[in-house]
């Protein structure tokens, strides 16, 4: 006979479900009313080109999709090919894509389904789990929905965000899938069949782009030594295999890949020879964070709390932010030095999407704490943030390129007066500063000024009675139990 207490309990999941499918689906509402509907621009028709291919040849060669005019389906004129000028011309029996296929084979579906509404639905569902996997990474640290809700809040509604959901971009693709293997990373136990996801998701990775490798690599690195160091004998060779084979082999078939299309088992072979890895690093990043049009930081002004809260991230969770700062660091100085640092013409903050998710934990924490001036610091910041993304719904913006003042800002000054980008530097698409020198010292210095701040908070600075304190992790172990 079934107790009632066991009833409850059911009852009570059933109510917890049916509550998480109804947030999910206004969510998604929510996303989809959101969506930024201008014709497809940019990159957007070339992965779109790549799925046709793949749906009508089956197979990922685009010449005789590009000499048919199929990309007159998704643009209003003729455009170039993005391929290789210096490996393929007319003369080639082939062309390949200078875009990965992991994308366009993401679309296939929803592009057999419903055309280009499919296409855009399934990046807006992409979106979406982007969301709610940060929340997931982020409750991880904060142990609090409420927190936890709040910093994805100030990546879910913020304009770099709105404005490249429901686009075709693969810069959402990666954020999923490192949040996904970050998730899968700092389980308190691992089992055979969480490495085997594991590394399924960073076999995955250079399929969307090439440029992501250091970081999934970092990840599998990561695990492979936990491995190595918390399982002996028989069960570590068992959950080796299960990191390391699905991971290989997709990184094989990768490379025959590269070697079959592009004659090279060099990726960057994909590329022109004009497009490589050119920029100073430390201005790439200052170009990513701080320019009127393309900044990070300008455009949504909430994450300037990311870092407030590395400090306290880090004084808390040391071994988690450290891991973290392995498999994103390098990676970030590497995409910093990338001669089209802004993304080419598309939503500002493109390609540093990747990455932001993985840092909300930071805004999440501050969120906790019961300190009034940290209180009016976030309030501010959050209400600036939303602001403009409020700002963004309503007018709509074109996208941009680095160089040319920012289309939602100019919209801002037309209908409401004031230039805010003026209080910003500007860059040009190779990384030079075109103006504002005292803006950008400026910048730098405010954003110094928060790390101290979150550093001070950190040591224990303004504590108070209320304040909930978050519990030091325990140390990670592999564990596996007999059925493994």
């Amino acid at each position: 006979m079934v107790s009632s207490r066991s009833v409850l309990r059911r009852d009570s999941r059933h109510r917890r479900s049916a509550l998480v499918a109804a947030a999910l689906v206004a969510v998604f509402a929510l996303l989809l009313v959101l969506h930024s509907a201008q014709p497809f621009r940019g990159d957007e028709p070339h992965y779109l080109v790549l799925t046709t291919s793949l749906i009508l040849d089956g197979d990922v060669d685009v010449k005789n999709n590009y000499l048919a005019g199929d990309t007159l389906r998704y643009f209003d004129a003729p455009i170039d090919p993005h391929v290789n000028g210096a490996i393929f011309d007319a003369r080639s029996a082939h062309w390949y894509s200078q875009h990965g296929v992991g994308l366009s084979a993401v679309l296939v579906p929803g592009v057999v389904a419903a055309d280009t509404k499919g296409a855009t639905l399934t990046m807006v569902v992409l979106a979406l789990v982007v969301l709610v996997l940060a929340f997931l990474w982020t409750r991880r640290f904060t142990a609090d929905r409420t927190s936890a809700g709040i910093a994805t809040a100030a990546l879910g509604l913020s304009p770099f965000f709105l404005g490249l959901e429901g686009r075709i971009f693969p810069d959402l693709a990666a954020a999923a899938l490192l949040l996904g293997c970050l998730l899968l990373l700092e389980l308190p136990a691992r089992r055979g069949r969480e490495l085997v996801l594991l590394s399924v998701l960073i076999g995955l990775s250079p399929w969307f782009h090439f440029k992501n490798a250091l970081a999934f690599a970092t990840v599998a690195a990561i695990a492979l030594v936990q491995i190595a160091r918390n399982t002996t004998g028989k069960t570590r060779v068992r959950l080796l295999l299960a990191l390391l084979l699905p991971a290989l082999v997709s990184a094989l078939g990768y490379e025959i890949a590269v070697r079959t299309w592009y004659a090279s088992w060099l990726p960057t072979h994909m590329y022109s020879p004009n497009n490589q890895a050119s920029l100073d690093p430390l201005r790439g990043l200052a170009a990513n964070s701080f320019d009127s049009a393309r900044g990070l930081l300008v455009n949504d002004p909430a994450l300037l709390l990311i870092l407030v809260g590395v400090p306290i991230w880090l004084r808390r969770w040391r071994g988690p932010f450290l891991r973290l700062a392995l498999v994103l660091g390098p990676t970030i100085l590497v995409q910093a030095g990338f001669s089209d640092w802004s993304g080419g013409y598309s939503p500002p903050g493109r390609y540093t999407l990747q990455f932001v998710p993985a840092l909300l934990p930071a805004i999440g924490l501050l969120v906790r704490r019961k300190i009034l001036g940290l209180r009016v610091l976030v309030g501010l910041l959050l209400g600036l943030n939303w602001t403009l993304a409020a700002a963004f719904v309503w007018l709509r913006p074109q996208w941009g390129s680095a160089g040319f003042r920012s289309p939602l800002f100019n919209a801002i000054q037309t209908r409401l007066g004031p230039a805010l980008d003026r209080a910003a530097p500007a860059f040009d698409g190779n990384g030079r500063l075109l103006h504002g020198e005292w803006q950008l010292v400026a910048w730098l210095v405010l954003s110094g000024a928060l790390v101290v701040y979150g550093g001070w908070l950190a040591r224990g600075g303004a504590r108070t009675a209320g304040e909930m304190p978050v519990l030091p992790p325990a140390p990670f172990a592999v564990v596996v139990d007999r059925h493994g």
